[in-house]
């Protein structure tokens, strides 16, 4: 809504404003830092849930990290939540982390509209001609390496400029972290 207000050239307070800040979550790197000062034995599992619960946005972590009056509320809804939303974000640390390694052109996701091929990463250099393309789930036994294979093949058939890239299939989980 901030960057409709201010940078969208119908709107009244276009160019008006004097400076813009953009706020960034913290590096992948950073976070694994911060559980290490407050938890030196952190799991791989404790870093999903920062990450979960704060998307790496150093209020929230902050927040979690000293937050104290009312631990029990916040514990309950976070584990009531926690199932739905970490997968998710597992997949979106990896996009993260993946940019943070400066190695791709491109970073993200596929999904068709019947929902039947859903492709959780999918890594391209253009430069080097290499793809990865990968799954992510929390736990290494719910990946079908049958199923991603024939997912991949379905989507180079859609992106046929990949085709002479040299492909590697990625198969990652929460140890992968």
């Amino acid at each position: 809504m901030m960057h409709r207000i201010f940078e969208d050239n119908k709107e009244p307070l276009f160019s008006r404003a004097s400076n813009i800040m953009h706020i960034h979550a913290f590096r992948t790197d950073v976070l694994k830092d911060i559980l290490r000062d407050h938890n030196a034995r952190y799991t791989n599992e404790d870093l999903l849930a920062l990450y979960t619960f704060t998307g790496g946005v150093a209020w929230y972590v902050e927040l979690l990290i000293i937050e104290s009056g009312n631990i029990e509320l916040l514990k309950q809804t976070f584990l009531r939540d926690y199932p739905t939303f970490s997968g998710v974000m597992l997949e979106r640390y990896f996009r993260q982390k993946a940019g943070e390694s400066g190695r791709y052109t491109h970073i993200g996701n596929f999904w068709d509209r019947t929902g039947k091929h859903e492709i959780d990463l999918i890594l391209a250099n253009e430069l080097d001609k290499t793809v990865e393309i990968g799954e992510v789930k929390r736990q290494a036994k719910n990946i079908s390496p049958t199923l991603l294979q024939d997912k991949t093949d379905y989507f180079l058939t859609l992106h046929p400029q990949l085709q002479s890239y040299r492909k590697e299939l990625l198969h990652l989980d929460l140890q992968d972290m």
